[in-house]
C-alpha cells in the first residue's frame, strides 16, 4: 500500500491580486516522494487537484467550499534558493470525512511523553508546489495563507504540521475558528425522513427466509414513529440480541431483546447497492451525522467555519484536538474467514461520530470507546471490506474480558469509493 490516495476537490476559482483574469485550473500530475510514513490503500487513488498561480504577482485560490489559499509575490523558490519566476502549480488535497481520512493513509495519532493520543480531525490537508515537474518551496519570510472550510462546528482546535517521513506531528499552536462569509445553510434530506436505522444484526432463519441475504444486507430501518424514547435508547446504549421472527404485510418482524426489555418491531432491510427513496434517506442521515464531506466534493454544502493559519513550509497539516472520552481495553485478535492473506489486509478502530480513525495490527490492544459507536474495519488487497459491528464489540466488552477473538464477517460488494465505504459504516454503527 504505497501509492497515494488523494480525494477529489472540483475545481475552484482562482483569482490574482494583480491582476484581474483568472488562472488557469490544471489537473498536471505533480511528483510525488514515495518515502513517506503516509499509506494511503492501494487502489483506490483518485488524482491530485492541480492549480496554477503566479511566482511573482501575489495570487489566491478560491475553493469551492468558502476556503482560499494564498501567496505573496515572489513567494516561492526552487531547491537551490533561486527565486522562481513564470507559473507554478499547486497541489492541493483537503480531508474532513471519516472515509477522507481513512483513504488518506495518513497517521492520524500524537505521541506526548511517551503517551499515545488519538486525534480529533477539524479538517486536514496536504499543499504542494511544482514546477515542470521539479519541487518548489516558499521562500524565507513567505508564508502562505490558508483558510480551511471546516465541518466541525467545535470552534478551538490544535494546529500540527505532519514530518512525513517519520509520521510524527508536531504542535504549532491553537487558534479559534470564524464563521464562513460563504456558508449557505442547508436542510439536511435526513430531517425529512420518516425512518430510523436499527443498531442491531439479527439472526434468521435461511430456510424460513431464503430472500434474505446477510452478505449483502448492510442495515435495517423503522418508520421513526413506531419508537418511544426508551426504545431509542435501548438501541443506543445497549447489546441486544435481535432476530427475525416472521414477515407482515411486505415487512419482516424483528424480536430484540436484553434481560429487561423484550420487544418486536416491523422493519425492512436495507441492501448493499440498493436505490430506494427510502435508503437514499438513510444513507443521507449517515452522513449527516458523520458530518460526511461527500457534499463537499460535490459543491453541494460548504463548511460552517473558517480555520485560518500561516504556513512557512509546504506538506501536511491538521486541525485536531485530542481524544479524550472514557475507554476500555480490549486485547483483540482478529480472523478473517476463509482468509489466509492478513498480512495484506488494512485494519482500523474508528469511532464515525468524531472521525477517529487508529490503524491496528490483527492482534492488537485497542481502546474501546465507552460512550460511543464505533467499529472495527479490515480492507483486503482485492478492496473486500469485513468488520467487526459496534453491537459485536459492546457484547465484548460487556463480558469484561481482557482478550476477545473476533471472527470477522465480509461482503461481497467491492469497496470502490467513499460512498461505499459510508454505507459499510452504516452497516457497522
Amino acid at each position: 500500500m504505497k501509492k497515494p490516495l488523494i480525494l477529489a476537490l472540483t475545481a475552484g476559482l482562482i483569482t490574482c491580486c494583480s491582476s484581474p483574469s483568472p488562472l488557469k485550473d490544471s489537473n498536471k500530475e505533480p511528483i510525488v516522494e514515495t518515502q513517506s510514513a503516509i499509506k494511503p490503500i492501494d487502489g483506490l487513488e483518485i488524482p491530485i487537484r492541480t492549480f496554477q498561480v503566479s511566482a511573482e504577482k501575489s495570487s489566491e485560490i478560491i475553493l469551492p467550499n468558502g476556503g482560499s489559499i494564498s501567496f505573496p509575490k515572489n513567494a516561492f523558490v526552487g531547491k537551490n534558493g533561486n527565486a522562481i519566476t513564470g507559473t507554478v502549480d499547486i497541489s492541493w488535497q483537503e480531508y474532513h470525512s471519516i472515509s477522507d481520512i481513512l483513504f488518506s493513509g495518513i497517521p492520524m495519532s500524537y505521541d506526548s511523553a511517551g503517551v499515545s493520543s488519538a486525534f480529533v480531525s477539524g479538517g486536514m490537508f496536504t499543499i504542494n508546489a511544482h514546477q515542470n515537474g521539479e519541487e518548489v518551496e516558499l521562500a524565507s519570510g513567505k508564508d502562505a495563507r490558508v483558510s480551511l472550510a471546516s465541518n466541525n462546528e467545535q470552534e478551538s482546535f490544535n494546529f500540527y504540521s505532519l514530518n512525513e517521513k517519520t509520521g510524527e506531528w508536531s504542535y504549532k499552536t491553537s487558534a479559534k475558528a470564524t464563521q464562513n462569509p460563504n456558508f449557505k445553510e442547508e436542510t439536511p434530506t435526513s430531517q425529512k425522513t420518516n425512518y430510523v436505522t436499527l443498531d442491531v444484526t439479527p439472526s434468521f432463519s435461511k430456510d424460513s427466509f431464503p430472500e434474505l441475504n446477510s452478505d449483502e444486507i448492510i442495515g435495517w430501518e423503522t418508520l421513526k414513529m413506531r419508537l418511544s424514547t426508551k426504545d431509542l435508547t435501548m438501541f443506543r446504549t445497549n447489546y441486544l440480541k435481535a432476530q427475525i421472527v416472521g414477515k407482515e404485510n411486505n415487512e419482516y418482524v424483528l424480536l430484540v431483546k436484553d434481560k429487561n426489555y423484550s420487544k418486536t418491531f416491523h422493519v425492512s432491510p436495507i441492501q448493499f447497492g440498493q436505490k430506494t427513496e427510502r435508503s437514499e434517506a438513510v444513507k443521507n442521515k449517515l452522513e449527516a451525522k458523520l458530518k460526511n464531506e461527500e457534499e463537499y466534493q460535490n459543491l453541494a454544502a460548504q463548511g460552517k467555519l473558517i480555520r485560518t493559519m500561516n504556513i512557512p513550509n509546504f506538506g501536511t497539516y491538521n486541525w485536531d484536538c485530542m481524544y479524550s472520552k472514557p475507554t476500555q481495553d480490549l486485547y483483540v485478535n482478529l480472523k478473517i474467514k476463509d482468509r489466509t492473506d492478513e498480512e495484506y489486509t488494512a485494519f482500523f478502530y474508528v469511532i464515525p461520530e468524531d472521525k477517529v480513525i487508529i490503524p491496528i495490527d490483527e492482534k492488537s490492544l485497542v481502546k474501546i470507546a465507552k460512550d460511543k459507536q464505533s467499529a472495527i474495519i479490515a480492507i483486503t488487497k482485492d478492496k473486500e471490506v469485513y468488520s467487526v459491528k459496534n453491537n459485536e464489540l459492546k457484547a465484548a466488552a460487556a463480558e469484561k474480558k481482557r482478550e476477545f477473538t473476533f471472527q470477522l464477517s465480509g461482503r461481497k460488494s467491492i469497496l470502490r469509493t467513499p460512498e461505499d465505504m459510508t454505507k459499510v459504516l452504516s452497516s457497522c454503527i
